[in-house]
């Protein structure tokens, strides 16, 4: 009888929220802040479930890559060589509609590194700002963080980014 009861409210809640539901998806360039990487991109997918007319919660997920910067010798000033790194960022996402235009949102998780042996799985922390320039398409502006274990110690990578999200 107690499984009945939880399948019946659980069907009940999906059919509530089957209405309240979004799914996104987002491209960006950026630039790395404290890390010696050239430049970086994201991808991401976002499910979202409206919670009120104000607050959104939902899980997200995606691709960040950080392109190697080459070598660079001049006089005394001597830059090594860093290495390719993409992280698969597991993340839950909530966000705050200030207006109808502007969204505040936070992205908290876990990052799992892509085809980079040296790094280990780590934090991920993405705050950002969007700006709806239609119904379905924002302009996004964020910082993203990833806290990954290399080698024998703690890595951060991190980036500046720009991009533009679409609301499918």
């Amino acid at each position: 009888m107690k499984k009945m009861l939880l399948s019946f409210a659980l069907c009940n809640l999906c059919f509530v929220s089957m209405n309240a539901q979004e799914f996104k998806v987002g491209v960006a360039a950026g630039l790395p802040i404290s890390s010696s990487h050239q430049y970086s991109a994201s991808f991401d997918a976002s499910y979202i479930v409206n919670i009120t007319d104000k607050f959104n919660v939902g899980l997200t997920t995606g691709f960040s890559h950080w392109f190697k910067r080459p070598a660079f010798n001049s006089g005394s000033l001597r830059i090594l060589e860093t290495e390719q790194v993409s992280i698969l960022p597991i993340a839950l996402t909530n966000r705050f509609n200030i207006s109808k235009k502007v969204t505040l949102a936070t992205d908290f998780g876990y990052a799992i590194p892509v085809r980079s042996p040296a790094y280990g799985s780590g934090l991920y922390f993405a705050p950002k700002i969007q700006y709806g320039i239609s119904k379905s398409m924002d302009v996004v502006l964020g910082y993203r963080v990833a806290k990954l274990d290399y080698e024998l110690m703690t890595s951060t990578i991190d980036m500046l980014s720009l991009g533009i999200e679409f609301k499918l």
